[in-house]
């Protein structure tokens, strides 16, 4: 090669730029682009709403799903109790039953055989004397008037086995207050003021009323249907002060 063709080699060699292990690489900086963090979705507070809303429908199914049970465990059980109220030999084979550490009962107790059949139903444990008593109290007299699995069902859920259980408790004390007079016995004499026994008659069953605590202050406005040993009114109206 001639000297002029080496020397335009080496001219166009210096022009062309250096690579390799020592050369550095540099960008402009405005070229250079970051990502940013990726951040929480904001819709996870709705997701989180979401999913209690859920749990609430979840616990109020149950729910709904226990009270039905429930109402259909007791009207099944009067119906086994007057079964066993009208069959000595069903009636004796309740009684050789395991009841385990409950006091069963006696021959000559069957015509309490839907109590009896409550108080197996409910079954041992701490406190289950007091429940199956409230069972009773709530249902009891409503099938006695009204033996009809159909309509027992029905008012049970209408009503609520408290405001049952209050009702009839309510009758009770009137009923017993009215046999005390009946008999001329004496009644307890209240520590002040005068305690006057009578029926109200309601248009419907007065559910808060039947719910409110001992204490509690109403106010009754009604019309007066009968004197004497038992004394009726017939509420208008009433309200929780």
């Amino acid at each position: 090669m001639s000297d002029s063709a080496k020397n335009h080699s080496k001219d166009r060699n210096k022009n062309q730029p250096q690579v390799g292990a020592g050369t550095t690489h540099t960008q402009p900086i405005s070229a250079r682009k970051s990502t940013p963090p990726t951040s929480q979705p904001s819709s996870d507070k709705q997701n989180f709403a979401q999913e209690l809303l859920q749990l609430r429908s979840l616990r109020i199914a149950k729910r709904k799903a226990h009270r039905k049970a429930l109402r259909d465990g007791l009207v099944r059980t009067c119906e086994i109790g007057e079964a066993l109220s009208n069959s000595s030999s069903a009636w004796k084979n309740f009684i050789a039953a395991d009841w385990g550490k409950l006091r069963p009962p006696k021959e000559g107790e069957r015509s309490d055989a839907i109590r009896w059949a409550i108080k197996f139903w409910v079954g041992e444990g701490k406190g289950n004397d007091k429940k199956a008593s409230f069972y009773f109290r709530a249902v009891g007299p409503l099938w006695q008037r009204t033996p009809s699995a159909q309509k027992v069902r029905a008012e049970i859920k209408r009503v609520g086995l408290r405001g049952l259980h209050d009702m009839h408790a309510a009758k009770k004390n009137d009923t017993n207050a009215i046999a005390c007079i009946a008999k001329g016995s004496p009644s307890p004499k209240p520590a002040m003021g005068l305690v006057w026994m009578f029926e109200a008659r309601f248009a419907e069953v007065p559910e808060k009323l039947l719910r409110a605590p001992v204490g509690q202050e109403i106010k009754l406005t009604g019309r007066i249907e009968k004197l004497g040993a038992q004394t009726t009114v017939t509420v208008q109206s009433w309200k929780l002060k």
